[in-house]
C-alpha cells in the first residue's frame, strides 16, 4: 500500500505543479521498487512539465527499458522527438522499439501508427500509408489507425479509399 499511496501523493503534488514533493515522492517509488516503471515514468512526466527534456527523455527511456511495451512512456519520447523537430530520430526511435515490444500487437499497432503521424508530417504519405497499414495489420482492432489512413487518404485525394477506411471501423 505504501507505493501506490506514494505514488497518489506524487500525483497529486504535480497537479498540484508542487514539483519539489511531486519529485520527493517519485524519487521515493524509483527507490523502493527501481524495476517497476512508474517511478521512472512520472519522473520524466515532472521533468517534461517542467522543461527539462533531456532529462525526461532519460526517465522515460529507463521505464521503457523495464517494460518496453509502456506506450505512455514511449510516446512521450516521440513527443518529445518531434518537439525538437528531430523526424529521423523519431523514426529510428520507432523501429527499434518495434524490435523490443514483441509479439504484443496493440504496442505493434501504436507504434506503427506514430511512425504514420511522423512520415505525414515529413510528408512523405507512401510511407505513412505503409506505416498506418502496417498498424492496422498488427492489430485490426486498434481505431485510431483507421481514421489517420483514411484522413491521409482524403488528403491525397482518394475520397472512395477514406470511405472504405471508415467502413472497415464500423
Amino acid at each position: 500500500y505504501r507505493y501506490h499511496a506514494t505514488r497518489i501523493i506524487g500525483d497529486i503534488h504535480l497537479r498540484q505543479k508542487e514539483f519539489d514533493e511531486a519529485r520527493k515522492a517519485f524519487e521515493s517509488l524509483v527507490e523502493m521498487a527501481p524495476k517497476n516503471p512508474t517511478g521512472h515514468y512520472r519522473l520524466g512526466l515532472l521533468d517534461r512539465f517542467e522543461g527539462d527534456l533531456d532529462s525526461a527523455m532519460a526517465s522515460f527511456q529507463r521505464a521503457l527499458d523495464i517494460s518496453p511495451t509502456l506506450m505512455d512512456a514511449f510516446s512521450n519520447v516521440i513527443l518529445i522527438h518531434l518537439s525538437r523537430k528531430e523526424y529521423d530520430q523519431a523514426i529510428e526511435k520507432c523501429d527499434a522499439q518495434l524490435e523490443k515490444a514483441g509479439d504484443n500487437a496493440l504496442a505493434q499497432a501504436m507504434i506503427h501508427n506514430f511512425k504514420g503521424r511522423i512520415h505525414t508530417i515529413q510528408k512523405d504519405l507512401d510511407a505513412a500509408e505503409a506505416s498506418f497499414k502496417s498498424s492496422i495489420e498488427a492489430s485490426p482492432n486498434f481505431a485510431p489507425s483507421y481514421y489517420a489512413l483514411a484522413g491521409l487518404y482524403l488528403r491525397k485525394g482518394e475520397a472512395d479509399e477514406a470511405i472504405a477506411q471508415y467502413n472497415d471501423i464500423l
